[in-house]
C-alpha cells in the first residue's frame, strides 16, 4: 500500500511571483475560489477514481484553510462534501454553514479530519470572485 502525504488540490499550479515582488500573498489562480456566482460551486479537490487505470485514491483531509485576501471586505464562503450515488449524481453536504461570513485578512481553519472515498469531492463557492485562498493538506492512498 503507498501512502502519499501531500497539499491537496485539484488545480495547476501557476508560476510564483517575481523575488523582488514585496506582495506576501500575490493573488494568481491557484487555489483561489475564481467566481462569484450564486450556484457557481467549484470542485477544490477530487479524490482520484479513474476506472481505466488503477489510479484510485482513498484520501484523509487531516486541514482545510480558508483565507480572506481582501483587505476591506468581509466574503461569504460556502464548502461541500459531495460523494457519488449509483447513478452516478452527487449527494452534496454541507462542511461548513452556509453563507459563512469572512472578515477581511481572516483564516477559517477546519482541522477536524474527513474520509474520502475515491470520487468524494470537496468544493465550495464565495461571493466575491479571486478573494477566497485555500489549502487542503492530507493523506492519499491507494484504495483496493
Amino acid at each position: 500500500m503507498s501512502v502519499l502525504i501531500r497539499s491537496l488540490t485539484s488545480l495547476d499550479p501557476t508560476t510564483q511571483p517575481k523575488p523582488e515582488s514585496k506582495c506576501p500573498a500575490c493573488p494568481d489562480f491557484f487555489n483561489i475560489i475564481p467566481a462569484a456566482m450564486p450556484t457557481c460551486v467549484y470542485t477544490l479537490y477530487s479524490a482520484p477514481n479513474d476506472t481505466a487505470t488503477p489510479n484510485k485514491k482513498a484520501a484523509i483531509v487531516k486541514s482545510i484553510r480558508l483565507i480572506n485576501i481582501h483587505p476591506t471586505a468581509t466574503v461569504k464562503v460556502t464548502l461541500y462534501f459531495n460523494r457519488p450515488n449509483a447513478s452516478g449524481n452527487y449527494r452534496r453536504r454541507l462542511l461548513t454553514p452556509a453563507d459563512m461570513a469572512l472578515a477581511p485578512n481572516f483564516v477559517y481553519i477546519d482541522d477536524s479530519e474527513l474520509t474520502l472515498e475515491p470520487g468524494d469531492q470537496i468544493q465550495g463557492k464565495a461571493d466575491t470572485p479571486g478573494q477566497i485562498q485555500f489549502l487542503i493538506s492530507g493523506v492519499e492512498r491507494d484504495a483496493s
